[in-house]
C-alpha cells in the first residue's frame, strides 16, 4: 500500500517539479527547452515508425514477402497498428510512462494514435475504445493503467466513445520476460467481461501501450468475439521489432 501510494504522490508532483526544473529528455538525458516535451529534437528525429513494407493484418514488417506473426499465430483481430517502433527513445518513454510514474506521457501518445486512426478508415468506423486492463492488484501498485489513460484520451481527440468492457480476473505474472508459449499459458482464462457490459455487434477498438507477441490482444479479442463482436481492431502506442 505505502509503495502504491508514494507512486500516486510523484505522478502527481512531476508535473509541478518539471515547472520549477527544466525537464530531462528521457531518450538521451539532455534539457530541454520551453518548446519540447519528452523527446529533444534529435532524439525525436532518431524516432522509429513501422515500416510501409507490413502485413495487412497485424502490421508485423515482412520476412522475405511474409508475416512471421500470421504464419505461426492466428489473428484473432481484424487490424492492428502502432504509430512507433518500441526502440530508443520510444521504450525510454513508454517504460517511464508504466514504471516510474509518467501517466501525462499517455496523452502525448494519444496524440499520435489519433493521426494512426485518422489514416485507416477501419478504425475510424470502430464503435467503441477500450484498454487493455490491470489485474486491480498491478493497478494498485502502479497506480494506474497505462492504457487505460491512452484510450481515456484518444476517445476525446476522435469522437468514438470509451469503455471498460473486460477485466483482467486473474492476477498473472508480468509478460515481459515470458516467451510466446509461455505468455499464452499465463493468460489462459485471465480475462472476462465486465458485468453489465454487452459487445454484441461490437466494433471494438482495443488500446494498449505496446504490441509484442500479440498474445494479449489476441486473447481480449478472442473473448470480445465469443461474445458476439462484429470485430476487434487493435491500436497500440508501439510495435515491438
Amino acid at each position: 500500500m505505502e509503495r502504491s501510494y508514494s507512486k500516486r504522490c510523484r505522478a502527481i508532483l512531476r508535473p509541478l517539479v518539471d515547472l520549477v526544473l527544466p525537464p530531462l529528455c528521457f531518450g538521451c538525458g539532455a534539457r530541454l527547452s520551453a518548446s519540447q516535451k519528452y523527446l529533444c529534437a534529435q532524439c525525436l528525429a532518431a524516432i522509429q515508425k513501422q515500416d510501409e513494407d507490413i502485413c495487412d493484418v497485424c502490421g508485423s514488417s515482412l520476412s522475405g514477402g511474409h508475416c512471421p506473426f500470421c504464419l505461426d499465430t492466428e489473428a484473432l483481430f481484424w487490424l492492428a497498428r502502432a504509430p512507433y517502433m518500441y526502440l530508443g527513445g520510444i521504450r525510454n518513454l513508454i517504460h517511464s510512462f508504466k514504471y516510474e510514474s509518467y501517466p501525462m506521457i499517455g496523452k502525448w501518445f494519444a496524440h499520435a494514435m489519433a493521426d494512426v486512426i485518422d489514416s485507416e478508415p477501419s478504425f475510424q468506423d470502430c464503435d467503441v475504445i477500450t484498454p487493455v486492463p490491470l489485474h486491480f492488484v498491478r493497478k494498485r501498485e502502479r497506480g494506474y493503467n497505462q492504457s487505460e489513460i491512452i484510450a481515456r484520451e484518444l476517445s476525446k481527440l476522435v469522437g468514438i466513445d470509451y469503455a471498460v468492457l473486460c477485466k483482467r480476473h486473474r492476477h498473472t505474472k508480468s509478460q515481459t520476460h515470458l516467451n510466446k508459449q509461455e505468455r499464452e499459458h499465463n493468460l489462459d482464462r485471465a480475462f472476462s467481461l465486465c458485468r453489465g457490459k454487452d459487445v454484441a455487434n461490437a466494433k471494438v477498438l482495443l488500446i494498449d501501450d505496446v504490441f509484442t507477441t500479440g498474445t494479449t490482444v489476441n486473447k481480449i479479442s478472442e473473448l470480445f468475439l465469443e461474445n458476439g463482436a462484429s470485430s476487434v481492431s487493435v491500436l497500440t502506442a508501439a510495435r515491438a521489432v
